[in-house]
């Protein structure tokens, strides 16, 4: 069983992460191939599941909070040409009809972020599909804060208890890949 998240770098966003296990599931390959192993679990950590959709969270931390709206909208015009509909499920997972058969995922959101929303709502969707979810809110945080430890030092101690979480979650494995 294989592993997915955050190890795949940070050039990889966790919302990709999502998709691409969506994708693999609807058997659509675009970058694994079907030989690959069954997924043990996916970390998600602040992801954008819900491609260039408006949210409470989206609105409330438009400006302020590092990730702001400018760069969002910067980053959905780079990443999702006009040829590509954003409410494609294959690009927002959380628009999809069906979630089941998800591996089992770690959703970690920040208070502060405008993706927190889009997190939140995932995992219950994950939860109400029978996947086995753990859902976390970091209180007081802002978007990314995990890799901003030297600035942010709850970060460090964030990503500790994510890597331990991880250990106990993948603990009945036989081997992970990341």
């Amino acid at each position: 069983m294989t592993a997915v998240g955050n190890a795949l770098g940070e050039k990889v966003s966790p919302g990709f992460q999502a998709r691409y296990l969506f994708y693999t599931r609807a058997g659509d390959h675009f970058w694994p191939h079907p030989d690959d192993p069954q997924y043990a679990l996916q970390l998600l950590l602040c992801p954008a599941l819900n491609i260039g959709a408006e949210s409470e969270s989206r609105r409330a931390f438009a400006e302020g909070y590092f990730l702001d709206k400018a760069t969002i909208d910067w980053t959905l015009k780079h990443y999702c040409p006009d040829t590509l509909d954003p409410a494609d499920p294959r690009l927002s997972p959380l628009r999809a009809a069906d979630v089941s058969g998800q591996p089992p995922a770690h959703v970690h959101t920040a208070e502060f972020d405008p993706l927190l929303c889009e997190g939140r709502a995932y995992a219950d969707r994950l939860e109400r599909a029978g996947v086995d979810v753990r859902y976390t809110c970091h209180a007081g945080m802002i978007h990314h804060f995990y890799g901003m430890a030297d600035a942010i030092p709850y970060g460090r101690v964030a990503i500790e208890l994510i890597g331990a979480d991880i250990k106990k979650a993948l603990a009945h494995t036989d081997k992970t890949v990341g």
